[in-house]
């Protein structure tokens, strides 16, 4: 059997690590399978969850901002004692993985790009990758055609295989039964900037008195400047702040719309869990490749006024919105872990699995 080490920068909670523990979770009796966590153990909802998938995992303890050569030479000594396959490299963790394949290219080197590929290798890094990336030296995963286009643009001559990110889609169709009379709204993600959650907060005022809950679930930096805006413009009535948990599902199944005010995404998980609960979304163009306007969902611009007057038509519509759940729930119908899962095993293993 194969051996993969699968390498992440932290076990944080947020889309790219959902992925990388649904896919281990599914291949892991069918390639001999190892988890590499730069960062240390924050115990996160998602570091508990690793701890049960009942593979080996490793962290490096990584706690400082910069490049660490004490983690550099600890994760060589790793690698060189595993003696890997395949190396399936995410975010920043590729970093790690460069300087090993410096003194030892005898394995396969996939990487994949979760966001805009400006985001994903900035600066000093973009430089070290270029040629590799140029040259095929790695195999490159765009999770969706947006994120492909962005990595041509800059490594030209690369090849980018599109893999989808997918989703349990059979939990999440339980939650087409929504039966609550509420009008709630749901938005799920880091409290990053790149998340724009001070302009959702700004664009609710206007349709407070026509909404009973909104579920801001997340954590992260901006919290505090966020949680004042909810003060100073009296949103304390509506808006809960929920800190990351197992228990999105929950909220899904008791909300009506899904909120995205994102300045970039790669392809949300968030929101394909939102569409296959059967979610009114509306969303900034962000999500413009998963949500075509008025026909499986809204796409706004982000400007003032925006967000305000699509979240009062829609919830002053929404009996005559059934159509844009269906339609939701066909768009990601194929987007499976399953599917997911089988397109990595065969750049993993090919014809062998």
């Amino acid at each position: 059997m194969k051996k993969l080490a699968v390498v992440i920068s932290s076990l944080e909670v947020g889309g790219a690590e959902r992925m990388v523990l649904d896919l281990v979770k599914q291949i892991k009796d069918k390639i001999n399978v190892k988890l590499f966590v730069i960062k240390s153990n924050s115990h996160s909802i998602y570091d508990k969850e690793a701890s049960r998938l009942g593979v080996e995992l490793i962290y490096f303890n990584h706690k400082i901002k910069i490049l660490s050569l004490f983690v550099v030479f600890r994760f060589i000594k790793e690698m060189n004692r595993f003696k890997p396959d395949i190396i399936h490299s995410h975010l920043k963790a590729s970093t790690y993985v460069y300087f090993y394949y410096l003194f030892n290219k005898q394995f396969k080197w996939i990487h994949t790009v979760h966001t805009l590929a400006n985001i994903d290798t900035k600066c000093i890094r973009r430089q070290f990758f270029k040629p590799l990336y140029n040259n095929n030296k790695l195999v490159i995963v765009a999770v969706s055609d947006k994120v492909k286009e962005s990595i041509k643009r800059i490594y030209p001559k690369s090849d980018v295989v599109t893999i989808y990110n997918g989703i349990n889609l059979e939990r999440f169709k339980s939650n087409n039964k929504n039966n609550t009379k509420e009008i709630n709204l749901v938005s799920v993600g880091r409290l990053a900037k790149e998340k724009n959650h001070e302009y959702l907060l700004k664009e609710l005022i206007g349709v407070r008195g026509l909404v009973d809950k909104v579920y801001l679930i997340g954590d992260g930096k901006e919290r505090w400047k966020l949680e004042e805006i909810i003060k100073q413009k009296a949103l304390d009535s509506n808006v809960i702040m929920i800190k990351f948990t197992n228990r999105v599902i929950y909220y899904l199944a008791n909300s009506k719309i899904y909120l995205c005010s994102s300045l970039y995404e790669g392809h949300p998980i968030s929101i394909i869990e939102a569409m296959a609960s059967g979610l009114i979304v509306i969303a900034s163009k962000a999500a413009s490749e998963l949500i075509t306007n008025n026909y499986n969902g809204f796409i706004i611009d982000l400007e003032k006024g925006e967000l305000e007057n699509k979240i009062a038509f829609v919830i002053n519509n929404l009996d005559k919105l059934d159509y844009i759940k269906e339609n939701a729930k066909k768009t990601v119908s194929c987007l499976s872990i399953e599917n997911m899962a089988n397109s990595y095993l065969s750049l993993y293993i090919g014809d062998n699995q």
